[in-house]
């Protein structure tokens, strides 16, 4: 199969339609259908659901999900039902506490009573509360949100006010935008700030059958306007506005063959009342899968049809109704000649990415980068680079973890103590593709809330780019420590010196390349003198040479290996493994990196 874009190419459709995805990031859960309100925009009444719409998420289901819900880092209460309105929800919240899940809620704040502010605050049941409100005043307010009273849901904001801190739970405010209230947007902002709330969220409401023509135009020069000035008061008043599907895109830019900037097929799932399992809560009673009372969350998750789904995703063939979502915006298919050997965590760059990825961040000094998830991949065009390098660290409190990196046919093991301050160099050895696919997976991941940190997530390595590097008419033979060292890769130390020859520590396993040539292998090895006995074993090409010893007796000892096969090619890898690596005297950490030999050199000869 050949092809002139990415997100055609069969490495990148076998990702995206992985059969055993890692269960998603994060779980739309809509504890209830019910609700106290009837709002213009809201599309609730127009759904064809299966059930009454006064169905519950009980804890008895809660305790059947609890597959995914172990293996995420949070749920968002959402729906289109009312939290408030769930007659055991402070039972819910106490479930869902005891798993450590994050939880973010939303709300219409019409039922958000003293007791239950008692409730929230003095329990700490709830990360992010966020209150749907959408208007300044109480006409417009009481127009839009039918059934509401304004007066009455201020006095519950301020109840809440007086008795939450900061974090306990963060507050925000949402604001569905529409023609009725746009005007009344930057005064929604400065009430925003008067509650405390440090975040509004601005969701723009588009002309559809669902809200009788309330809907925003994607063009209107006086939205456009209104946004900026919403924008200054927000500066002015030191309130964070997130604009989730502005003006210009999404929907009306759709054309067959873009990519649907949308992460949710891979990281969201949304749980309804009614027992059904959707892809996401902004697409209403579309992409409904199966009911998950009835069935296995991993049979849903990892079926066909959701991965039919995902496939249609990822190679630019969304179903119908994403064509119509203006919550995520488009892209143009990734040109593989424009492909190249390196990546950062620039958003920009975010095409070269598979799923496992958090959002991009960037650090002090301004340097993108993103967290990756337990499982993942990104995409390279290697040309005639043959040693990835990954620039990665771990945080200095991450518990510690091992992991391994494919590439191909070949698996890289790796733990934390491999990127103390320097790249991860892994051989690639000439590719056999136009494309590279590389894996990683860990064993475990760590969530910030674990060390106090906010932000709860699924963490794994902290990256900020890859790259493949060095031309194999750069290669020698013969490779010195001191000399060769941009043949070196993954498990070599800091040079030293050490019996009058420069040399580097290898840890229980090092790898390099070697440009191919006749003869035996040969390395130069060391075990100082106080330390046990090693033996050094290695794998040339994939073929294993055996194992010598090395002599704890602090002198160089050339050991050599007979090789049955001719080298071709560009570049020959080398891998070596110590039997019987110790850590340094007094490392006594749960974790200690292990010392194997020095190597002073290494290379094929006669």
């Amino acid at each position: 199969m050949t092809t002139d874009f990415l997100e055609r190419h069969p490495l990148w459709l076998e990702h995206h339609g992985a059969s055993d995805l890692p269960f998603p990031d994060t779980v739309q859960l809509e504890l209830t259908a019910a609700c106290d309100l009837r709002c213009v925009m809201c599309p609730l009444p127009h759904e064809n659901r299966h059930g009454t719409g006064r169905e519950t998420i009980e804890p008895a289901d809660l305790e059947r999900l609890r597959q995914p819900l172990a293996a995420a880092s949070g749920v968002e209460l959402t729906g289109f039902g009312e939290m408030l309105c769930h007659p055991r929800l402070l039972a819910c919240l106490r479930w869902l506490r005891a798993r450590k899940l994050a939880v973010h809620a939303t709300t219409n704040g019409s039922r958000l009573t003293r007791e239950i502010v008692d409730a929230l605050t003095a329990e700490h049941l709830l990360d992010v509360l966020c209150v749907s409100v959408d208007a300044a005043t109480a006409p417009t307010y009481e127009r839009i949100r039918r059934g509401g009273n304004f007066a009455v849901l201020l006095a519950n904001l301020d109840y809440l006010a007086k008795r939450r801190t900061p974090a306990n739970p963060r507050f925000w405010l949402s604001f569905a935008a529409l023609r009725d209230n746009l005007d009344e947007l930057p005064r929604f902002i400065r009430l925003a700030a008067d509650l405390g709330a440090e975040r509004v969220i601005v969701q723009h409401v588009f002309t559809g059958p669902h809200c009788a023509g309330a809907g925003l135009s994607l063009t209107d020069d006086l939205v456009i306007a209104r946004l900026e000035e919403a924008r200054q008061t927000a500066a002015t008043q030191r309130i964070e506005l997130d604009l989730r599907n502005p003006p210009r895109q999404g929907g009306d830019g759709y054309r067959p063959g873009l990519i649907k900037d949308c992460a949710f097929p891979w990281r969201h799932t949304f749980l309804k009342a009614n027992g059904r399992a959707a892809a996401c809560a902004m697409v209403w009673e579309d992409l409904d899968f199966a009911d998950w009372r009835d069935t296995d969350f991993a049979t849903i998750w990892r079926g066909d049809a959701y991965r039919r789904f995902r496939l249609a995703m990822a190679a630019g063939d969304p179903p119908l109704p994403c064509r119509r979502c203006r919550y995520f915006g488009w892209r143009e298919p990734l040109p593989l000649k424009e492909c190249g050997p390196s990546l950062t965590m620039d958003p920009r760059e975010s095409g070269l990415l598979g799923w496992g990825w958090h959002p991009a961040e960037a650090d002090a000094a301004g340097r993108s980068f993103r967290w990756s998830r337990g499982r993942g991949a990104f995409f390279l065009r290697p040309g005639n680079g043959v040693i990835l390098e990954i620039d990665a660290i771990t945080h200095p409190q991450a518990p510690h973890f091992t992991g391994a990196i494919k590439v191909g046919d070949r698996t890289f093991p790796f733990d934390r103590h491999d990127f103390w301050g320097r790249p991860l160099r892994l051989p690639l050895g000439p590719p056999d593709s136009d494309l590279v696919r590389i894996e990683w997976e860990l064993t475990d991941t760590w969530n910030p809330l674990d060390l106090g940190i906010a932000g709860p997530r699924r963490l794994g390595l902290l990256v900020y780019g890859a790259r493949a590097t060095v031309e194999p008419s750069t290669l020698r033979s013969i490779a010195n420590v001191a000399s060769s060292s941009g043949q070196l890769c993954q498990g070599w130390l800091d040079l030293e010196t050490s019996a009058g020859r420069p040399a580097r520590w290898i840890r229980e396993r090092a790898d390099l390349l070697l440009a191919p040539a006749a003869g035996r292998l040969f390395v130069d090895a060391l075990t100082p003198a106080g330390l046990s006995p090693r033996r050094l074993a290695v794998v040339l090409d994939g073929d294993a040479l055996g194992a010598q010893p090395v002599p704890g007796d602090g002198r160089w000892h050339r050991l050599t290996y007979p090789v049955a096969k001719n080298i071709t090619g560009e570049a020959a890898i080398v891998v070596l493994t110590v039997e019987g690596a110790s850590p340094a005297d007094g490392d006594d950490l749960p974790h200690p990196r292990r010392f194997g030999v020095q190597v002073a050199e290494i290379g094929l000869a006669d």
